[in-house]
């Protein structure tokens, strides 16, 4: 079997962005200055293989999934009680205040994700949503701020022969043009090579793109406005990841959807000490995709 390491190598950059959990200016520094940056040994290896199990178990429970298939649970704190253990982790918690900039934080979004071995890789996007108008779909509701950030943590590790993920350096500025030859779609939300149809492109050979290597454990962070994009999955473990993420209270959302049974369950479960964390909780439309 080809490994990673024989196919690809790790790029050398001009600049750090791996770093230590305690090092947190240079983290948020290079979040800000290059929309990315890695943080090591963040989780414990016994704590992330019950939060890889759990994972499975709730979006996988029935083994149902195939070769090529991949599967995503939102609103996944909701359905994983090993998950809360982070909500009552000071320092997962102040983490966030510190990256935000403020103290008042409650829940945001959550999700796991599973991707078997042959699953397709995914299109370059960003999250951030730039429409202006009625919402029309869940980023636009929930991802229209510019203060706000992603950190997934990839259980069994990135790497691109492992559907690994690859971020485009800088692409977070509002100035950013795009990758050279190629032209933003009409929602901005992707990007396609010059002279051909206007939709999401999929391919991992975007100029300035730089592949993620991360081991279980680590913490993968960006920009919500930097674009990144997913390899095909060409080896041979199930890739599993998982992620619950804060926003600052103010401004309020106001959520176009009831609050769901699970999220009120939630909020009902979750021990009082946790209540300002989870007070302005509008959890997430259980359709998923509905257009509003």
């Amino acid at each position: 079997m080809t490994t990673a390491t024989q196919q690809f190598e790790k790029p050398e950059l001009s600049y750090r962005y791996e770093f230590e959990k305690h090092e947190l200016d240079a983290i948020r520094a290079c979040v800000h200055e290059h929309g990315f940056a890695v943080v090591k040994r963040v989780l414990p290896l016994d704590y992330v293989e019950e939060l890889r199990l759990a994972a499975l178990a709730v979006v996988n429970p029935r083994n149902g999934l195939q070769p090529g298939e991949s599967r995503t649970v939102h609103a996944f704190v909701e359905h994983c009680p090993v998950l809360w253990r982070l909500l009552d982790d000071e320092e997962f918690v102040n983490f966030s205040r510190f990256m935000l900039g403020t103290p008042d934080l409650t829940l945001h979004r959550s999700a796991s994700i599973v991707r078997m071995p042959g699953s397709p890789g995914m299109q370059w996007h960003t999250d951030m949503s730039f429409n202006e108008g009625p919402p029309k779909n869940l980023d636009d509701v929930l991802n229209r701020s510019m203060n706000h950030f992603s950190g997934p943590f990839y259980l069994t590790g990135l790497h691109p022969m492992n559907a690994g993920l690859a971020v485009i350096p800088g692409s977070h500025r509002a100035d950013w043009p795009g990758p050279e030859g190629f032209e933003f779609t009409p929602d901005r939300r992707s990007f396609f090579p010059r002279g051909t149809e206007p939709k999401g492109y999929g391919g991992m050979d975007v100029p300035g793109m730089l592949p993620l290597f991360t081991d279980p454990g680590d913490r993968t962070l960006f920009h919500g406005r930097t674009y990144h994009g997913v390899f095909p999955h060409k080896g041979t473990e199930i890739r599993v990841s998982c992620g619950v993420g804060f926003r600052p209270k103010h401004p309020r959302i106001t959520p176009p959807w009831p609050l769901s049974t699970y999220a009120k369950n939630l909020m009902a479960s979750l021990p009082q000490r946790l209540k300002p964390l989870y007070e302005d909780y509008i959890g997430i439309d259980p359709a998923q995709q509905h257009v509003y």
